[in-house]
């Protein structure tokens, strides 16, 4: 009997991930298409033949975030003793990357936390490396601006901006 409940579990289980899957895809596209649907005029307008190259630069340059970003987060999970390989890691960091646009923004953590076995993460080593990246994140944050007004040298815009950051 107790067999029978277990292998029941695991079907719910199973099917409760494919459920997930579903709703995750249908709430990416549902906003993609929002947010398209908001702007058709601006879309409409645009010259795509000049746009074409910036247009181009611009989606690689968007491409490279995440990857970078993955590559942070794999190797604060080598760090915290995960043997998590890189491919692995790369799909799971882009996967909760696209759910963090999900309405509640909470999907992407909700992700990485399902699917920590697949980086080879228990529980609290996979909020450990979340709670890291964040921490790492908000710090970058709050440094490029300074960084940036500091290299803009002695000027009275840049005087008044150092006393803010």
């Amino acid at each position: 009997m107790g067999e029978r409940i277990e292998g029941v579990a695991l079907v719910r289980a199973a099917r409760g991930r494919r459920l997930f899957g579903t709703v995750a895809l249908a709430a990416a596209l549902a906003g993609a298409a929002g947010a398209l649907w908001t702007k058709r005029a601006g879309v409409s307008e645009l010259d795509w033949a000049s746009a074409g190259p910036v247009f181009a630069l611009a989606a690689v340059l968007f491409a490279l975030a995440p990857l970078v970003q993955a590559a942070g987060f794999w190797l604060i999970l080598r760090a915290l003793g995960c043997a998590s390989p890189p491919g692995e890691t790369l799909a799971l960091w882009a996967r909760g990357f696209l759910l963090r646009y999900a309405p509640t923004g909470a999907l992407g953590y909700v992700h990485r936390i399902r699917e920590r076995e697949r980086v080879g993460a228990d529980s609290a080593q996979m909020w450990t490396a979340t709670a890291y990246w964040e921490s790492c994140s908000w710090s970058a944050l709050w440094r490029v601006p300074t960084g940036c007004v500091r290299a803009a040298g002695p000027s009275p815009a840049s005087r008044v901006a150092s006393l803010y950051f």
